[in-house]
């Protein structure tokens, strides 16, 4: 069975800037006219152990005065739970299919053992699918070249992930936003896509926060958009204030807010049992997951100067 999963980013600015990466090449930041413009349409892909699905990945590349002539594709294995991170080679060069034409999507389907093959830890071969362990991925990588020679890596990345029930990609089905108080000219998200990711087999990463996202393509951009959070036995959703390595979760504040600690501050959205807990539909797969959430910040962004509370709720149903 072929299954699709992919995520369309939001629209591309006009100004492009570059940084570096950790290979010294320029990255493509946030819009590109130069040339070398590749947005990667799939992002996530949920993969089950020993599964044999075939999956399909989604990139677009954007011709202007200057051309991108050839995309190379990288593949990395990386173990989050126990820090292994395997070499970086070469896995597809898209060329031929490459034409001057304005806008072109293109596609390439691969599976969990092709990509595999050639990848080692310590000189031996990665682990069977039953030995490896949930928030283990490949990430796919792409380098543009462009015709007048210059070579570009790409921000945005594809990951294959040994994930557990709830990781995914979600779309949003209600939001809601309070700011200090009153209601957010941000306040609606609804339609929007939000991917979980699986970092172990307890702690789930949702990326966003609200209607700000870690995808700097995207028009409300912020670095630490993202919450992490759990599900238990009673499928009740509990959040964590600390990262895997320790670090404070905050969101774009100073400290998480959440209905547990904070229900007299999180006035103005639902706590208690109507909230925070996620359903499962074992029949058509499609997931909900109910988040109150939020954060307190000693000052805005942007235009929003406002010290005080930031209040999320939402409602997520799996694609």
């Amino acid at each position: 069975m072929k299954k699709i999963v992919y995520l369309i980013f939001f629209p591309i600015l006009s100004i492009m800037f570059f940084s570096c990466s950790d290979d010294g090449l320029p990255r493509v930041d946030a819009g590109v006219v130069e040339g070398g413009l590749i947005s990667v349409l799939t992002s996530l892909i949920v993969h089950k152990q020993s599964s044999q699905e075939v999956y399909d990945v989604h990139i677009k590349t954007f011709q202007g005065a200057v051309r991108t002539t050839k995309v190379e594709i990288y593949k990395q294995f990386i173990s989050p739970t126990y820090g292994y991170v395997s070499n970086k080679m070469l896995y597809k060069t898209l060329d031929d299919e490459i034409t001057p034409q304005n806008i072109q999507t293109h596609t390439f389907s691969t599976t969990f053992a092709e990509l595999k093959e050639g990848l080692l830890i310590a000189g031996e071969s990665l682990p069977e699918d039953e030995d490896l362990r949930v928030g283990d991925k490949i990430v796919l990588t792409y380098v543009s070249h462009t015709s007048e020679g210059n070579i570009h890596t790409v921000r945005g990345t594809t990951e294959l992930t040994i994930s557990a029930r709830f990781a995914g990609v979600y779309t949003v089905l209600e939001s809601d936003f309070w700011n200090v108080g009153a209601p957010d000219n941000l306040a609606d998200w609804t339609g929007a896509n939000r991917v979980i990711k699986s970092l172990n087999n307890d702690v789930y990463e949702h990326v966003g926060f609200g209607p700000y996202t870690t995808d700097d393509n995207g028009p409300e951009f912020h670095p630490d958009a993202f919450f992490l959070f759990g599900i238990d036995n009673e499928n009740r959703i509990q959040y964590y204030k600390y990262t895997l390595n320790g670090q404070l979760v905050t969101g774009m504040g100073i400290n998480l807010l959440t209905c547990e600690d904070n229900d007299d501050i999180l006035v103005n959205i639902p706590c208690g049992a109507a909230t925070n807990y996620a359903i499962k539909d074992d029949v058509d797969e499609k997931d909900r997951l109910i988040f109150s959430v939020g954060y307190y910040a000693l000052s805005g962004i942007g235009s929003d100067p406002l010290a005080g509370p930031r209040e999320f709720f939402e409602v997520l149903e799996k694609l």
